[in-house]
């Protein structure tokens, strides 16, 4: 990302937070979690697959990003957000 900016990394990392109020490696896990969030609800992609289409290097990396910033494992999180548990719960009613 610097490169392309045309900053140094430290620059780059400076600049950033206080923009943003979070580092660039923080920004970036958080909107791969957002789109692999998405696949979770609407698809029914493997999680490995998910993963990867979400730019997570692996499966085990998104699981700990979900963990930790989420507080739920990838698998839970579809299963009480996904397409499924809201057919569910619309047959329910």
């Amino acid at each position: 990302m610097a490169e392309i900016a045309g900053v140094t990394e430290r620059t780059l990392h400076r600049d950033f937070t206080q923009e943003f109020g979070k580092t660039p490696a923080s920004f970036v896990e958080e909107r791969r979690l957002a789109v692999a969030r998405v696949y979770l609800e609407g698809s029914r992609k493997s999680i490995k697959e998910i993963a990867a289409l979400s730019g997570f290097v692996t499966e085990q990396k998104m699981r700990r990003s979900f963990v930790k910033l989420l507080g739920i494992l990838p698998t839970d999180y579809r299963n009480r957000f996904g397409e499924v548990a809201i057919r569910a719960e619309r047959s329910i009613r």
